[in-house]
Protein backbone atom coordinates (compact mmCIF):
# COMPACT_ATOMS: atom_id res chain seq x y z
CA UNK A 1 0.00 0.00 0.00
CA UNK A 2 1.25 3.33 -0.52
CA UNK A 3 0.94 6.13 2.65
CA UNK A 4 1.49 9.75 2.01
CA UNK A 5 4.41 9.87 4.72
CA UNK A 6 6.96 7.39 6.81
CA UNK A 7 4.51 7.73 9.67
CA UNK A 8 1.57 6.51 8.65
CA UNK A 9 3.82 3.60 6.91
CA UNK A 10 5.17 2.78 10.04
CA UNK A 11 1.63 3.35 12.05
CA UNK A 12 0.11 0.49 9.86
CA UNK A 13 2.61 -1.95 9.76
CA UNK A 14 2.79 -1.42 13.78
CA UNK A 15 -0.93 -1.63 13.47
CA UNK A 16 -0.85 -5.04 10.95
CA UNK A 17 1.42 -6.60 13.87
CA UNK A 18 -1.54 -6.10 16.02
CA UNK A 19 -4.42 -7.33 14.11
CA UNK A 20 -5.77 -3.88 13.64
CA UNK A 21 -7.19 -4.76 9.85
CA UNK A 22 -8.88 -8.14 11.01
CA UNK A 23 -5.83 -10.57 11.49
CA UNK A 24 -2.74 -10.68 13.12
CA UNK A 25 0.61 -11.18 11.12
CA UNK A 26 4.48 -12.28 12.31
CA UNK A 27 5.40 -9.66 10.52
CA UNK A 28 5.41 -6.43 8.45
CA UNK A 29 7.99 -3.85 7.17
CA UNK A 30 7.94 -0.23 5.36
CA UNK A 31 9.72 -0.29 2.00
CA UNK A 32 10.75 2.71 0.22
CA UNK A 33 10.07 2.26 -3.19
CA UNK A 34 12.31 5.25 -4.04
CA UNK A 35 15.59 4.27 -2.97
CA UNK A 36 14.35 0.63 -2.64
CA UNK A 37 15.19 -0.24 1.08
CA UNK A 38 13.25 -1.54 3.66
CA UNK A 39 13.03 1.76 6.34
CA UNK A 40 11.66 -0.22 9.44
CA UNK A 41 10.82 -4.19 9.90
CA UNK A 42 8.53 -5.27 12.77
CA UNK A 43 8.14 -8.74 13.58
CA UNK A 44 9.18 -11.91 12.30
CA UNK A 45 9.41 -11.17 8.49
CA UNK A 46 11.51 -14.61 6.39
CA UNK A 47 14.48 -13.38 4.91
CA UNK A 48 13.29 -15.09 1.10
CA UNK A 49 10.20 -12.46 1.32
CA UNK A 50 12.24 -9.48 2.00
CA UNK A 51 12.27 -7.48 -1.37
CA UNK A 52 14.82 -7.68 -3.78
Amino acid sequence: MDYSSAAKAVRAARGYIHGKEGFAYEGSLVYDKVEQRVVRQFGSFPEGALPR
